[in-house]
């Protein structure tokens, strides 16, 4: 191995990872459940746009190392409901409900990088 190969290697890594923000998971929620960025960071109660809401927080806090406070205010919320979000999904993740699935899916979708 040559510092040349060794370079070469680590410049492929580096560009193969793809930096996992908390808009980058909140742009692949929006587009994998069809609604928009404005709808996500509503006060809306709706099932469909909560839930799509406390499967971006989970993932935002799961995949980045933001503060739950700013994860928060990037969903226009605060830090004790982004706090019941997460721990919303994770009740629902011990079920192996539909939601079990869903977060498994986007999981994916995010490791591989295909944000």
């Amino acid at each position: 191995i040559d510092i040349e190969l060794a370079k070469s290697v680590l410049a492929n890594i580096t560009k193969a990872k793809t930096r996992i923000t908390v808009e980058s998971i909140k742009k692949l929620v929006c587009k994998e459940f069809s609604i928009t960025q404005e709808d996500i960071v509503s006060a809306s109660k709706k099932k469909r746009i909560v839930k799509p809401r406390q499967m971006a927080i989970f993932l935002s806090r799961k995949y980045t190392d933001q503060p739950i406070k700013k994860i928060g205010n990037s969903y226009n919320k605060y830090h004790a409901t982004a706090i019941y979000a997460i721990n919303a999904v994770e009740r629902e993740l011990k079920q192996k409900s539909v939601l079990f699935e869903q977060v498994n899916y986007l999981s994916k979708k995010i490791e591989s990088g295909k944000l």
